[in-house]
C-alpha cells in the first residue's frame, strides 16, 4: 500500500504502512511504558482519540458564541420591549401602564435594568473575545498568503497548513496508539492511525472554512492538487493556464479573508456600542438620546456586516468561476 494515505486532497504519512517499524514508531515505542492490553476497547479508544486528541476548539468557540448571541438577543427583546412600552406610554400619554394588567411593566423594568445591563456587559465581553480570536486568525492567514512570492508558494502554504498532517501531529497519534493499543498488530494499528489522522485533517479543513468560507474552501480543495501539478508541467501553455487559475483563486482567498476580517471588525464595533449602552443603563446616566444613538450605531454595524456577508462574502466562489469562464472565452476567441 502507498505510504501516503489521502481523503480527497487531505493527505498524511502513515508510518505503520511501511514494511518494518518506522523511526517514528520506534521512537514512540522506546519511550512508552508498557500499557495494559485493551483490545476490547479499541473502538472506544479510537473514538475518544478523535474527539480529544485533535479537539476542534474553534467549533466549541462557535457553539458558545452562538449560545451567548441567542441569550443576548433574548434579553434584548424582553428588556427592549418593556423599555419601548414605557417610552411610548409616556410620549403619547396612553396611560396604559398606570392601571390594569400592564401596570407591572415599569416596576419590572426598574428591577431588570441593572441585572440586564451587567448581563450585556458580560456577554459582550465574551462575544468580543471570540471576535478578536477569529480576527487574529484571519489576519494571520491573510498575511501568510500575501507574503508568498508566487501562486505556487501560496498553494504550498495552504496545502501544508490546512491539508497536511505535520510530523509532530503524526507522532502524537503514534504515541497514543502505542500507549492505549499496544497489543494490536501492525495492520490494525495502521487502520486506527488512518481513522484518527483523517479526523485531524477534517478539523484543519473546517478551520480553513471559518477563515474564508465553506464554499471557497471546498473550491480550494477541488482545485489544489490539479493546479499544483499543472504549475510544474513542462508544457508552457498548461503552466500559463494553471498560473492564471492559481492567481485568480489566491486572489479570491485573499479577498475572502479580508471580507471575513471586516465582518469580525464590524462585530467588535457592534459589541462596543452595545456594551457602552449597557454601562449607561447600569450607571443610570444615559439619556433617551444616548440610547437611541448607541442603538443606531449598533444597527448600522450589524446591517453593514449583513450586507458584506450576503453581497461579497457569499458570492466569491461564483465570481471565481465567472472570471475563469471569461478567460476561456477569450482564449477560444483568440
Amino acid at each position: 500500500m502507498n505510504r501516503i494515505e489521502s481523503s480527497a486532497q487531505l493527505s498524511f504519512f502513515n508510518p505503520y504502512r511501511v514494511a518494518g517499524a518506522s523511526p517514528v514508531v520506534e521512537l514512540a515505542q522506546n519511550n512508552m511504558a508498557v500499557a495494559t492490553p485493551k483490545t476490547t476497547l479499541v473502538d472506544r479508544v479510537v473514538d475518544w482519540s478523535k474527539a480529544v486528541l485533535f479537539r476542534d476548539y474553534e467549533k466549541g468557540l462557535d457553539i458558545v458564541d452562538k449560545g451567548t448571541w441567542l441569550l443576548d438577543k433574548g434579553v434584548v427583546v424582553v428588556v427592549g420591549s418593556m423599555q419601548a412600552a414605557v417610552i411610548a406610554d409616556g410620549l403619547f400619554h396612553l396611560n396604559i401602564l398606570k392601571n390594569g394588567f400592564f401596570s407591572f411593566i415599569p416596576y419590572a423594568l426598574k428591577l431588570l435594568l441593572t441585572p440586564a445591563a451587567i448581563f450585556f456587559i458580560v456577554i459582550g465581553a465574551i462575544e468580543a473575545i471570540f471576535e478578536i480570536i477569529n480576527l487574529r486568525k484571519g489576519v494571520k492567514l491573510l498575511n501568510s498568503v500575501n507574503k508568498e512570492k508566487s501562486p505556487l508558494d501560496g498553494f504550498e502554504f495552504i496545502k501544508d497548513r490546512y491539508f497536511t498532517l505535520q510530523k509532530d501531529e503524526s507522532q502524537k497519534i503514534v504515541r497514543l496508539i502505542e500507549e492505549k493499543l499496544p497489543d494490536l498488530d501492525q495492520t490494525s494499528k495502521a487502520d486506527r492511525f488512518d481513522e484518527i489522522a483523517k479526523r485531524a485533517l477534517e478539523i484543519k479543513f473546517d478551520n480553513l472554512k471559518r477563515r474564508i468560507s465553506p464554499g471557497l474552501a471546498e473550491e480550494v480543495k477541488v482545485q489544489l492538487d490539479s493546479i499544483m501539478k499543472e504549475l510544474q508541467s513542462p508544457n508552457e501553455s498548461i503552466r500559463n493556464a494553471a498560473e492564471t487559475r492559481a492567481k485568480l483563486l489566491m486572489e479570491s482567498v485573499s479577498r475572502q479573508a479580508k471580507n471575513k476580517i471586516i465582518i469580525h471588525v464590524l462585530g467588535i464595533v457592534a459589541i462596543f456600542f452595545t456594551v457602552l449602552s449597557a454601562i449607561g443603563m447600569a450607571s443610570g446616566i444615559g439619556t433617551i438620546g444616548f440610547f437611541v444613538a448607541m442603538g443606531a450605531f449598533t444597527a448600522l454595524a450589524v446591517i453593514t456586516k449583513w450586507i458584506i456577508q450576503k453581497g461579497l462574502y457569499e458570492r466569491e466562489v461564483a465570481n471565481f468561476y465567472d472570471k475563469v469562464t471569461e478567460l476561456k472565452e477569450v482564449a477560444v476567441a483568440s
